[in-house]
C-alpha cells in the first residue's frame, strides 16, 4: 500500500536518507551564541525594545536624552574597537552589567536574545584593517568563543557567568514579612519639585550612587526623591485585614524629605533584592551608605 507523505514527512524522510551526511543540519540546533542571518536584525529590535536608545541615542554615539543623568560616560558604539574586543565582551556587559552600572544587565532576555544584541552592537564598531591587528582580533575571537563554548557545556541554553541558577538561590523572605515594618498607609501627595531640589540633583550628577538611584530607585521614589501621590503595588499578602483571601500590598513612596532614610529602614523594605529593589541585597555596606548619602542630598536633609 502506498502512503502519501505530507511536507513534514518528506523532510523527515530526507533527513533519514541523508543522516550520515547531514546529521548536524537535521538533528541539532545551532549553539545559542552562533551568529545567524537573523541575529543582527533581531539585535536591532532588542536595542529599541530595551530602551538602549535613551542613553546610546539613535546614532549610537552616546548622546541620548538620559545619558547626562549617569555618573559614567556613555561610549560611542560606532568608534574604533580595541583589537582584542569581541562580541563576547558585549555579551558579558549586557549580562552582568559593569562595576559602575550594575543595572546594565538584561537578565529578562534569553541568552540568544542577549547574543543578538551583542552582535548588533559589535557590528557597528570599526574593526582593524592592519594585518597584524586583524591577526590579534582572530586570536581574541578564538579565545573568547572557546570560553563561551566551555560555558555552555553544562547548560546549552544558558551561560551562568556567576549567576546562581534559580533553584540554588536563597529564597526571598515572604512579602508579609518584608512589609511588617513598613508604613502601608497611602502616601501623601507628592512634593512639588522646586528649583532647589532640581539644583541639588544637577549638582550631584557625578555622585557615586547617582546612576544606581536613577536605574533602581527613581521608578518608585521619583527622579528627585520626591515620591508619588499613590502607593506602589508590590504583591499580595494572604488573609489581610481578617478576610480569607489575598489582598494587595501598596507601599508608600512619599517625599524622602519627610521620611526616615536610614539604612535600617531601607533594609526592612528592600532586603529581598530581586523582589523589590533589584540588586539592593548585593550592595556592600559602603554601597548602602553611599546610596543613603545621595538620597539625603536629593531630599535636602
Amino acid at each position: 500500500m502506498k502512503v502519501k507523505l505530507n511536507m513534514n514527512s518528506k523532510i523527515a524522510a530526507l533527513c533519514l536518507a541523508l543522516l550520515p551526511l547531514v546529521l548536524p543540519a537535521c538533528n541539532q540546533n545551532p549553539p545559542v551564541y552562533e551568529q545567524t542571518g537573523d541575529t543582527i536584525f533581531l539585535g536591532s529590535v532588542y536595542y529599541d525594545e530595551a530602551g538602549c536608545v535613551s542613553c546610546h541615542a539613535t546614532d549610537f554615539k552616546g548622546g541620548g536624552p538620559d545619558a547626562s543623568a549617569l555618573s559614567v560616560a556613555v561610549p560611542d558604539l560606532t568608534g574604533e574597537l580595541a583589537v582584542d574586543t569581541t562580541p563576547v565582551d558585549y555579551f558579558k556587559v549586557i549580562t552582568r552589567g559593569t562595576d559602575a552600572l550594575p543595572s546594565h544587565s538584561y537578565q529578562s532576555y534569553t541568552d540568544r536574545g542577549r547574543w543578538a544584541m551583542a552582535y548588533f552592537l559589535y557590528s557597528m564598531g570599526q574593526k582593524p584593517t592592519d594585518e597584524a591587528d586583524m591577526q590579534k582580533r582572530r586570536e581574541a575571537l578564538a579565545r573568547d568563543f572557546a570560553e563561551a563554548e566551555e560555558g555552555y557545556k553544562q547548560n546549552p541554553r544558558r551561560w551562568i557567568l556567576g549567576f546562581q541558577p534559580p533553584g540554588q538561590r536563597t529564597p526571598s523572605p515572604a512579602l508579609s514579612t518584608l512589609v511588617s515594618g513598613v508604613n502601608l498607609a497611602e502616601a501623601p501627595a507628592a512634593a512639588q519639585v522646586d528649583e532647589n531640589r532640581r539644583a541639588r540633583f544637577d549638582a550631584n550628577r557625578s555622585h557615586p550612587s547617582a546612576s544606581y538611584y536613577a536605574n533602581n530607585c527613581a521608578g518608585c521614589h521619583g527622579k528627585y526623591a520626591e515620591g508619588k501621590p499613590t502607593g506602589e503595588r508590590f504583591g499580595l499578602v494572604p488573609q489581610c485585614e481578617g478576610r480569607n483571601r489575598q489582598c494587595g500590598v501598596y507601599l508608600s513612596t512619599e517625599d524622602m524629605a519627610r521620611t526616615d532614610v536610614s539604612a535600617a529602614t531601607f533594609e526592612r523594605a528592600h532586603a529581598a533584592g530581586s523582589m523589590i529593589l533589584p540588586g539592593f541585597s548585593a550592595l556592600t555596606d559602603d554601597g548602602v551608605q553611599s546610596l543613603m548619602e545621595y538620597i539625603r542630598v536629593l531630599s535636602g536633609k
